[in-house]
């Protein structure tokens, strides 16, 4: 037992850190379910193509028993219906930032997932993301999108950074990126205190030279703009965003980008 709370990435950390006779790992949560078989079906499918992470779809539980599947290319964020090598993790040093105690998830698998090519697909759901109301994330759910947000930007921001001391990243993963980020900040625009610190982190992301590359032509600009959405939606309500793409790069970056030549 831990002898303090080091939250839901802390409690992860420590029983990875004192178990070594695993060759792969996989992470529940307390309040969700995994199927019978799941453990069978992740280890024999990954291991069996010498992978370092293996990924499944999820079945996420919504309000009054209806349930939607997130398949592989949607579900990438979180630890749900995934396994991972240990020693792939210990030899590049990917460990859960406990600075984060929500999302810490996001920080986590961006590094995972930007450190190899070796992923193996797995067609089947072996994961149920319950809807627990008392759960952290269900229990007030505009509370939790706020906290959510910064601590989503600050840990994604930071380990894009540590990526790109290992190696390029190309413009499909900024197309990724950037529309998640501008969504992300919407939810704590004009916010003070600790929500305020992500601030820092998108004006050191907008200095990246490729991001940059992006916002200044035209093309590549058209690309992105085609993935950018203008609401979120918490509780299926939609909520639009006041401030604009453009105004959010410029705040940011300092680009124009409304008035390209």
């Amino acid at each position: 037992m831990l002898p303090e709370n080091r939250g839901p990435g802390g409690a992860r950390q420590y029983g990875f850190d004192n178990d070594d006779m695993c060759d792969y790992v996989m992470f529940c949560d307390a309040d969700d379910r995994i199927m019978p078989f799941a453990v069978e079906f992740l280890y024999t499918y990954t291991k069996g193509a010498n992978a370092d992470v293996g990924m499944s779809e999820i079945l996420h539980e919504r309000k009054n028993g209806i349930s939607d599947i997130l398949e592989n290319g949607e579900n990438s964020t979180w630890l749900h219906g995934k396994i991972y090598r240990c020693d792939y993790l210990r030899q590049n040093n990917i460990r859960f930032n406990e600075q984060l105690r929500v999302n810490e998830d996001g920080n986590f698998n961006t590094l995972v997932f930007g450190l190899t090519e070796k992923i193996k697909m797995i067609n089947v759901v072996t994961y149920m993301w319950c809807d627990y109301q008392e759960s952290l994330t269900r229990k007030d759910t505009k509370a939790f999108a706020k906290r959510g947000n910064w601590q989503f930007l600050h840990g994604s921001i930071t380990a894009v950074e540590t990526l790109l001391t290992k190696k390029e990243l190309d413009n499909d993963y900024y197309f990724q990126l950037i529309p998640s980020y501008y969504s992300s900040y919407q939810g704590i625009r004009g916010v003070d205190g600790e929500y305020g610190t992500c601030r820092d982190d998108l004006r050191r992301f907008f200095q990246i030279p490729n991001v940059r590359k992006i916002l200044t032509n035209k093309s590549l600009l058209g690309q992105l703009s085609d993935k950018i959405t203008v609401f979120r939606r918490i509780d299926k309500t939609p909520y639009y965003f006041e401030q604009s793409f453009p105004d959010w790069i410029l705040e940011f970056s300092g680009i124009d980008i409304r008035n390209l030549e």
